[in-house]
């Protein structure tokens, strides 16, 4: 067990300043926040990290700020991405209204991204542009370890189409760069050490990167270098749409990563379906690994294997949806489970809450047990919570298992680590909060003890000219400890064309990384088809008595159009039986790259035998065969494989045509659940229009069924799953027509449905002469044509109208009277709303909308029963009556209003409610009525719970504002009417579901939500309103404890930080970040700081006074410490 502590050697680098050569403009470098920062010796000495480390401070001050990304090249030169340019400039959609949102998820390219802001931004657009987003460079010149040369490096990122500069990969006199809307690569040809805005220093690889908004962070990044010499890179769900070479490619709404030639050339999509993948990493045999981000929306972080054409489900429409719809509802996102969607690919692993950047340990400078490990920086709004994490990967199955995941280096807020020539770990350091405050540093942490000579020579290796080498000497460095020298060692071999040293290494018993980079170097020759006796040379080894190496080869032929013959693809379907999972998933991916779809009869058998065996066993296994049908099988063996006896075989068959988009998969609506159910989720959400009719057409009963499945089993299974039935009822709704209208009216009166799927259809038939633009399931948008006659949707949901009305379910029952009352004529309705009305067994809100929908229809009616409603028993019903007699005697209205709402006995929402109704009412007598309730409470007399309804009440009608009595003096006076009268049910919903502020992001409560900040089950029962309020509105004047980092440093000059659990008159509790409790007598404390809050500090701007006092109730409610059972409280 490695013992950490609190960084107390700090180097007396951070003793002394840092000399400047140029230094950031002053309105961007300070700030209030900024200030109050701790100061770089301050935060060195609240680090923990493994005892034997230590830190050192390369840059901060001036000569750093906003620091997204960096490399290191050969040289030691340091290249930093900074941004300004968050919220200004680059912008997330949690702060934009409707408009906004829905041109976002109209944009499907970055033209009409940038014409949707200019139309709505207006004059706006000139400060969008005014603010610059840069690459830095730092060098330490003297070999102090520190920086002391510092300068612009490349500027000029600020169109309106520019994002975050965000992804920088150096390497020999090149450096890549990735800055929504395009790659690129940037060179210093008359070494003035400033790149021209203009070719031929700045070239632009590709563009049409960002199609979107969607959130901020979801930039263009990841830039790494693979072992097959070819670039790598991602984005976030912003999307892309990118012409190329090869034609075009194009998802607005998916994250993805990207490869490329060194020049651009050779673009492809690797893999898609990820919602923020910030950094890219290689482990020593070339498997690809990222994390993930979540969605603020109850799930977690995500580490994934990223193969050839994986797609890991998600799609940023998502985002919008209250509950993340299928992401969510279909547990998408968790570790592999029986119902997962069998079409995507699953996580590794569930791992850190903010994913940042990410790097494979290359093998040499830190102690021998972090062989084999990534470290990963987990980005958490504050160092309190943040980290440098590690973890370790073992092979299980087609791909990897998690076997060690631990917080290296905690309490500083990282966002990209890199292994830099030195031997030592660097980290860039934002310091604080998540909007860029003018503040940054770069941290080495360097072991106490290494092998000096090994990290001397690879120092000096990587610096040096590999041109020089000698041929021997670059065969050894082949199997060299350290990744870096040997990808340098195989691509210098490779320039000169060094065949036979590779063949010999590939064929010899040396070490198993020699060998694998002797493959990347063979095939480096033969690609292109000129070297076909060293494409013969890697087929030859795909009977290695080594697994990794069959595995590497199988892979690696992928890349190799010459090595789609005959001979290798049925070698390639041998494989398929291969005892290693990992050569069956690379050969299985490999035949889908290469067959072309004309792979014959003989590789087909293997394939589909390798579908009945391992399709169901492995995620990956299955992505494998899958790619394997699709690419390989063409249109009739596609055909003959759909009647397989095989459930799995057809199942394969299934996942293959929705990846090729054929319109055969309408066969599979009624095979077995599990294949069904594959066949309605594709043809609902790629999606299939022209299929939506028989896809609608399962609504009612099938009249045969193929796959040997019974009729009842399968419509049993349809029935029971609403995210199937929904889907079913979203495609009526898409097809329009009379007959769909019919279905949608049946399903809704299937008491067999489940309840989803009948309220959801009776919402479409309600909405028929105007759906909504964005679908109902997964948010896509696509608007409906105009013109549709409601009329259709009236004449098919009333003759089922009586029955659904009577069933028993509450939210069906509403949602059929909503829909009634917007298709139904002016009288018609009324004997059925009167009959509510005063029906007892309603719920008290649908009779209350009943007596609302009654008035609009049959003023004399709803008049004479408001009166006798007046006495019912329901406060909902007696608002709704009062309502209804405000129109038809506003006078009396008045004085009963004013009656109801200085009852202290009455029901609060009844008094609230009454205020609302009285600032509407049109009366001369109500200025007068408001004036009396608004000196009442600033009087003392009237209960706060309502004192937010009377303040916006003396707002709108006598344009004064009111205040409690005894807050003159206070901070909070402002917010004081939001601490007490509201509504703990709605407040639950805004922290799970209100997505401009997304508490669950970083808060977990009822067991779900991020681990960002504090866990919220018991708050209440520890806190109370007030100090709720304040956390939230003003989070640094009293740093809610869980949210800020104290250090504390001893009169013996012992650092500790840590976490403020305690403190009385004689001592201070910490909890450090390995968890432990340390208890400090304040004689015994010399110094103390604090960091501030992590908590945003613009969440009170994204709430309604009233959202906000929904919110402080329920955490005022939530006072268990214990999380209730998750599947009764999610929503």
């Amino acid at each position: 067990m490695i013992r950490y502590c609190a960084a107390g050697a700090v180097s007396t680098l951070l003793l002394v300043g840092l000399r400047t050569a140029w230094a950031v403009p002053a309105e961007e470098a300070t700030s209030a926040r900024a200030a109050a920062v701790m100061s770089p010796e301050q935060a060195a000495a609240g680090f923990a990290m493994p005892a034997d480390f230590r830190v050192e401070l390369f840059a901060a001050g001036a000569d750093v700020a906003n620091p997204v990304a960096f490399t290191i090249d050969e040289l030691g030169r340091v290249f930093v991405c900074e941004t300004f340019r968050q919220n200004h400039g680059v912008s997330d959609n949690r702060g934009q209204n409707r408009e906004w949102v829905d041109a976002d998820l109209a944009s499907q390219s970055v033209a009409d991204r940038e014409a949707y802001h200019r139309r709505l931004l207006g004059p706006e657009v000139a400060d969008w542009e005014s603010h610059d987003d840069r690459v830095r460079l730092l060098v330490d010149t003297d070999g102090d370890g520190r920086a002391d040369e510092v300068s612009a490096y490349a500027e000029g990122f600020h169109r309106l189409i520019d994002g975050t500069a965000a992804g920088l990969l150096a390497r020999r006199g090149d450096l890549y760069m990735t800055c929504i809307p395009a790659l690129y690569r940037l060179r210093d040809l008359d070494g003035d050490g400033r790149i021209a805005q203009a070719p031929p220093e700045r070239e632009i690889l590709s563009e049409g990167y960002g199609c979107r908004v969607a959130y901020r962070g979801h930039d263009l990044h990841g830039l790494t270098l693979g072992p097959d010499g070819r670039l790598y890179f991602s984005i976030g769900d912003r999307g892309y749409r990118v012409e190329h070479e090869g034609g075009m490619v194009a998802e607005p709404g998916r994250g993805a990563v990207f490869r490329c030639r060194p020049d651009g050339s050779e673009f492809e999509v690797f893999a898609t379906g990820l919602r923020n993948p910030q950094e890219l990493a290689f482990d020593d045999l070339g498997n690809l690994f990222t994390v993930d981000n979540n969605c603020d929306g109850g799930d977690k972080a995500r580490l994934v294997h990223v193969v050839p054409g994986g797609d890991s489900g998600w799609t940023m429409e998502y985002q919008y949806l209250a509950d993340r719809g299928p992401w969510n509802r279909e547990g998408m996102w968790e570790l592999p489970h029986e119902g997962q969607p069998a079409w995507i690919v699953p996580p590794l692993a569930h791992i850190g809450a903010g994913p940042a950047g990410l790097a494979a340990y290359p093998g040499t400078g830190l102690p021998e047990r972090f062989a084999g490990r990534f470290l990963l920086c987990d980005f958490r709004g504050g160092a309190a919570q943040s980290s440098v994490r590690s973890f370790k990967l073992e092979p299980a199955g087609g791909s990897f298992r998690l076997v060690l995941d631990e917080e290296t280096f905690q309490n500083v807020l990282a966002t990209d680590v890199e292994f830099g020539p030195d031997g030592a770990v660097w980290v860039s350091d934002w310091v604080h909060g998540w909007n860029g405050e003018g503040t940054g540093r770069i941290w080495r942490f360097v072991p106490q003890e290494r092998d000096e000579r090994l990290v001397a020579e690879v120092r000096s290796l990587l610096a040096g000219d590999w041109a020089a080498l000698e041929q021997p000497r670059l065969v050894q460095l082949l199997g060299h400890a350290d990744r870096r020298l040997r990808l340098e060692a195989q691509w210098e071999l490779v320039r000169r064309g060094a065949r036979n040293p590779l063949l010999s290494v590939l064929t010899g018993s040396g070490p198993l990384l020699g060998r694998f980079h002797a493959i990347q170097g063979l095939a480096a020759l033969s690609d292109g088809g000129g070297e076909s006796d060293l494409t013969a040379a890697l087929v030859a080894c795909l009977a290695d008595p080594v697994g990794e190496i069959r595995s590497v080869i199988c892979r690696t032929l992928g890349d190799l159009p010459q090595a789609g013959s005959r001979e290798v693809l049925v070698l390639l379907a041998e494989r398929l039986n291969d005892p290693d999972p990992q050569v069956r998933l690379a050969a299985g991916i490999t035949l889908g790259r290469l067959g072309r779809r004309r792979l014959e009869p003989a590789v087909i058998e293997q394939i589909l035998a390798a579908a009945a065996r391992d399709l169901e066993s492995d995620g990956y296994l299955r992505h494998a065969i899958v790619s394997a049908v699709a690419g390989g099988l063409d249109d009739a063996a596609l055909s003959t494989a759909a009647a397989d006896s095989s459930a799995a075989v057809r199942l394969a068959v299934c996942l293959a045509m929705r990846r090729r988009h054929d319109a055969r998969i309408v066969d599979f609506l009624t095979d077995q659940p599990r294949i069904a159910a594959e066949a309605v989720r594709a043809i609902h959400d790629l999606p299939f229009p022209d299929l939506f009719e028989p896809l609608a057409g399962l609504l009612s009963r099938p009249a045969t069924l193929g796959g040997g499945q019974s009729q009842s089993t399968l419509q049993d299974t349809i029935e029971a799953d609403p995210e199937l039935t929904c889907r079913m009822v979203s495609a009526a709704e898409r097809v329009g027509t009379p007959a769909a209208a019919t279905l949608l009216a049946g399903a809704a009166a299937n008491e067999r449905l489940p309840r989803a799927a009948r309220v959801m259809a009776l919402e479409a038939l309600g909405d028929w002469a105007s759906p909504p633009d964005r679908d109902r399931i997964n948010g896509r948008w696509q608007p409906h044509a105009a013109g549709r006659d409601s009329a259709l949707a009236w004449a098919a949901l009333a003759p089922v109208l009586p029955p659904v009305l009577a069933t028993r379910d509450g939210p069906v029952r509403r949602a059929a009277l909503d829909a009634a009352a917007r298709l139904s004529g002016s009288t018609e309705l009324v004997p059925l709303l009167v009959e509510i009305c005063v029906d007892r067994d309603w719920e008290e809100s649908s009779r209350a909308a009943a007596l609302v929908a009654l008035g609009d229809r049959d003023r004399t009616a709803s008049v004479g029963l408001a009166e006798r409603l007046l006495q019912d028993s329901s406060p909902s019903v007696r608002t709704a009556a009062r309502g209804v007699l405000a129109v038809a005697d506003p006078a009396r209205m008045v004085v009963e209003l004013e009656r109801v709402v200085i009852d202290p006995a009455a029901n609060l929402g009844e008094r609230q409610a009454g205020i609302d109704l009285l600032a509407t009412i049109d009366h001369p007598g109500v200025a007068e009525q408001v004036g009396r309730l608004a000196d009442r409470l600033t009087a003392g007399g009237l209960d706060p719970v309502v004192a937010l309804e009377v303040r916006e009440a003396a707002i709108n009608r006598l344009g004064r504002s009111v205040m409690l009595p005894g807050h003159d003096d206070d901070p909070l006076a402002d917010w004081a009417e939001t601490m007490a009268g509201g509504d703990a049910a709605r407040g639950r919903e805004i922290f799970f579901g209100k997505i401009e502020v997304s508490c669950v992001r970083c808060h977990q409560a009822e067991g779900s939500g991020g681990e960002v900040g504090p866990r919220l089950d018991g708050i209440g029962g520890r806190k109370d309103a007030r100090y709720l309020l304040e956390s939230i509105v003003s989070p640094n004047a009293q740093v809610a404890e869980d949210f800020k980092t104290t250090i504390v440093v001893t009169d013996e000059g012992r650092p500790i930080s840590g976490i403020v659990v305690s403190e009385d008159s004689e001592r201070l509790t910490l909890r450090t970040a390995e968890g432990e409790l340390v208890v400090v007598p304040l004689a015994e404390i010399d110094e103390r700081a604090t960091g501030p809050s992590a908590m945003p500090a613009d969440l009170a701007g994204k709430l309604s006074r009233r959202e906000l006092r929904d919110l402080v109730a329920w955490l005022v409610s939530l006072h268990s410490d214990r999380a209730t059972d998750a599947a009764a409280v999610l929503p």
